[in-house]
């Protein structure tokens, strides 16, 4: 009888703590490379969590320089890209941001885009490296990435060796942890004291 009662208990307490699900991630790598002035920029959606990216904009961070225009969209497989507005890295309109929009950006696809990277006021050959990270004092590039979900991952890039033709940055957050329902680890416990107690009685 006392080992009835101590299973019991612990099937109680297991039932009283709820179990919680794997978290999924809304996550992306972003890529950066190619011609130094006009680099490509390649945005991927890595997330576990099913949600679509809505929207991604890139900050340059040192505002000595700016963009006049993004080129070369390339939309995810199943969905299309929307470059921003005039006044938003397009157009010839020398701003110190860019923005894509995107439907239907699943997890597991790509997008891709060019932005090609001058002084303020003047049409100039430059080096992404020295612009959008290892830039002294001013600060660095900013990435972006909106999810369906209502997150928004912000990333500061970090400085980097200027050695290298491309960079590959990641970023995730966690999504709320979602909870088994408690009569789960119930149902559980007591089949497992049924079993116990059908084999007690074979056993006698």
């Amino acid at each position: 009888m006392r080992k009835l009662s101590t299973a019991i208990a612990a099937g109680a307490l297991l039932a009283a703590a709820p179990l919680m699900s794997a978290q999924a991630l809304s996550a992306y790598t972003l890529t950066i490379g190619g011609d130094t002035n006009n680099p490509t920029f390649t945005l991927t959606n890595t997330s576990t969590a099913l949600e679509r990216i809505l929207a991604f904009e890139f900050t340059i961070g040192d505002t000595a320089f700016n963009f006049d225009a993004t080129t070369g969209h390339t939309a995810p497989a199943g969905g299309t890209v929307t470059p921003g507005a005039p006044g938003t890295g397009q157009n010839g309109a020398r701003t110190d941001f860019f923005r894509i929009d995107y439907t239907n950006f699943d997890p597991g696809e790509s997008s891709s885009n060019n932005a090609d990277v001058d002084r303020d006021n003047a049409n100039t050959v430059e080096n992404f490296n020295s612009v959008f990270f290892n830039n002294g004092m001013a600060p660095n590039s900013i990435a972006s990435v909106f999810f369906d979900n209502d997150v928004r991952l912000d990333l500061t890039l970090p400085d980097q060796a200027q050695t290298m033709s491309s960079y590959t940055f990641g970023q995730s957050a966690s999504m709320n942890p979602v909870p088994v329902p408690a009569a789960l680890p119930l149902m559980a416990s007591g089949l497992g004291l049924l079993g116990f107690m059908g084999w007690r009685r074979k056993k006698a």
